[in-house]
């Protein structure tokens, strides 16, 4: 209409020559506007009618819902189906129902009343027009041995549920995890504490343990205690203090205020029949023993004493047991024969074995009052005392602490039986000569005792004192020699220094059969060095000629075989001298008797004695043509003996 107007005042101002076809124009244009407004009005008018379809007409599949929030309420329509919504409302919402699946749950409010509930799969949920979902997850899917605790926030209050189940929360209700339950063997148990009385208990095998909410397994599963027939086991309650023992053959499972006394299982004593043991009750401070045979169980405070079984002591002839009484302290000397097991009040202290003395030996016996007594194997010297002794009771075996080491340094040397046959005894010590050089000494005494009380009342040390005294004795007399004097002479002053100092060796029961010096050396390196300087070159002297008397006695038995010899090469050649005589007799004899054969035998035949020696001639050159042919032999003709002659020609 605008524009229709616009050209109605323009064409006013047209010429009018032009003004016809600017009407005709004009009026094209009117027609054009209006069918353009017509079309532009029936668009528009599609458009808001399809608006208004659309807003009021819904297409709902199976899972979808349609929310209609109207000017006073909010309705709810579910698929599938048309819904038509009136044009009065104040909103529409299209939207997804919630899949929930077998193990899904949704816990939905009504935000219009505050209710809460949980809706379980499987299912597809429409909420309603009030309802949120404040939470959506997964129930637990609890097998036969898991559990869990669920919470019911509302009062407070936990509770088990147990498999096999699908487990959901109630609306006020939180899951806790999903744990697997203890499954025990018959051997196995727990100890249970539950923190809401503070009450313990022990659960054994088999079974599977599902723990309520207050329960806490302590030190979890854990292996009963097998007892074999030989086996005992003792447990303590920490509550009373009362220690119980349990034996085998079973199963035992302790209490949870229970611990073990000995840290582990215990095995009986197994005593054979020559065996004991000694039991201390230390409730009681008795000790009592227990003999073989037969297995041997502690009580709940008993203890083993001295490390456990001992063997009985086998006495015999040969053997004693001492033993000395705790509560009196009496010492006393078991000889019956038999198996000994001391009581609960006796000790053990020595088992001794019968001291039998040889021809030669001897012993000292110290009783209680410190005086000695003295035992011999010799018969003449026993004067009425026994040869095999066991020792009594308050006496010992005196004990001789002897110097040992050949200079006799270290007193250590224990002897209790004396051996009184001769013996040898090495020994080594310093002296100077009288030109200064110091010498050391190596030897051996050959000694004896001869009288043992006598040796024992003066000395405590024979063999120091033995070595003591002759190494003085030594000093003194090499004191007074030279090196090259000690070098000629050394056994005669061994000997002096011995046998004219006997009254020192007999006041101590000793005898001194011979002293030798077997070895001296300087004891200085410059002094050793010349010493072995000259004893070298002896000993070279020496060897030489030792050599040279060697060579002599070579050379002589050398020229005697040799005289030997050629008398009997000529001895020799005589014999092949007379041998070969002999056999040329015997050949010529032999050959002489065959030509008087042959003659005789063709003398008949040939009569003329040159015929049948030229006969005979010819048959020998045979036998020596027919050996010759047997061998490798060549045979040489002469001229004159094959008759042979040459001729030359010459030629042209």
């Amino acid at each position: 209409s605008h524009l229709i107007s616009i050209l109605s005042a323009s064409s006013s101002k047209l010429r009018p020559s032009v003004l016809p076809a600017a009407m005709d124009r004009l009026e094209a244009a009117k027609s054009s506007c209006k069918a353009v407004a017509g079309a532009a009005a029936l668009y528009y008018s599609y458009k808001y009618l399809s608006q208004l379809v659309k807003e009021m007409v819904y297409f709902l599949d199976q899972d979808e819902q349609l929310v209609v929030v109207g000017l006073t309420d909010t309705k709810t329509q579910n698929g599938p189906g048309i819904r038509l919504v009136s044009p009065m409302v104040k909103s529409t919402e299209k939207r997804k129902g919630l899949l929930l699946e077998p193990v899904d749950y949704a816990r939905v409010k009504d935000t219009l009343k505050g209710d809460i509930r949980v809706e379980v799969g499987p299912q597809l949920l429409f909420l309603g027009p009030y309802d949120e979902v404040i939470q959506q997850g997964q129930g637990y899917s609890l097998s036969p041995v898991e559990y869990c605790h669920v919470l019911d926030k509302v009062t407070g209050k936990r509770r088990l549920e147990k498999g096999p189940k699908i487990m959901m929360p109630g609306p006020f209700e939180e899951l806790g995890p999903q744990t697997k339950a203890f499954s025990m063997l018959a051997n196995q148990y727990c100890n249970v504490l539950d923190t809401a009385d503070g009450r313990k208990w022990t659960m054994k095998g088999e079974c599977i343990v599902f723990c309520e909410p207050t329960w806490k397994v302590e030190n979890g599963i854990q292996t009963a205690i097998s007892l074999k027939s030989t086996e005992y086991v003792r447990l303590v309650d920490k509550n009373t203090g009362k220690i119980r023992v349990l034996r085998g053959e079973q199963m035992v499972f302790p209490t949870p205020f229970e611990e073990l006394v000995d840290g582990d299982k215990l095995q009986s004593i197994n005593l054979k029949v020559f065996e004991y043991v000694k039991i201390l009750d230390s409730a009681t401070g008795v000790v009592r023993v227990e003999k073989g045979e037969q297995m041997v169980f502690l009580g709940p405070t008993e203890t083993v004493l001295n490390s456990g079984k001992k063997q009985a002591v086998e006495i015999d002839e040969e053997k004693a047991v001492r033993i000395r009484n705790k509560k009196t302290g009496k010492l006393e000397l078991i000889t019956a024969k038999g198996l000994f097991i001391p009581k609960p009040e006796e000790e053990v202290e020595e088992v001794q074995k019968l001291i039998r003395l040889l021809d030669y030996e001897a012993v000292i016996v110290k009783n209680e009052k410190g005086e000695l007594q003295f035992f011999y194997g010799d018969e003449a010297k026993r004067a009425g005392r026994p040869r095999s002794f066991f020792v009594p009771p308050h006496n010992e075996l005196n004990t001789l602490l002897w110097s040992k080491g050949r200079r006799r340094e270290n007193r250590n040397l224990q002897i209790q039986k004396i051996d009184c046959r001769p013996q040898f005894m090495n020994f080594e010590f310093n002296c100077r000569t009288n030109d200064n050089v110091e010498l050391t000494l190596e030897g051996t005494f050959f000694w004896e005792i001869c009288d043992v009380e006598a040796m024992v009342k003066v000395t405590g040390d024979t063999t120091g004192d033995i070595c003591s005294h002759a190494r003085s004795r030594f000093i003194q007399l090499v004191s007074k020699v030279t090196l090259k004097q000690f070098m000629e002479d050394f056994n005669a002053i061994a000997t002096k220094a011995h046998s004219t100092d006997d009254g020192f060796y007999e006041r101590r029961g000793i005898r001194i059969h011979s002293l030798e010096v077997t070895r001296y050396q300087c004891a200085e390196v410059s002094t050793a060095k010349i010493l072995e300087e000259i004893i070298q070159e002896t000993t070279n002297r020496m060897n030489r000629l030792q050599q040279q008397e060697s060579a002599n006695e070579v050379g002589m038995f050398k020229l005697t075989g040799e005289i030997e010899q050629e008398n009997l090469k000529g001895d020799l050649i005589s014999v092949r001298q007379k041998h070969k005589s002999m056999e040329a007799t015997g050949d010529g004899e032999a050959e002489a008797e065959r030509v008087n054969v042959f003659m005789k035998n063709v003398a008949d035949q040939v009569p003329d004695l040159q015929s049948r020696m030229s006969l005979w001639q010819t048959l020998r050159k045979q036998e020596a043509l027919a050996e010759i042919s047997q061998g490798q032999a060549r045979i040489y003709f002469t001229p004159s003996d094959c008759n042979l002659s040459i001729e030359t020609k010459e030629t042209a």
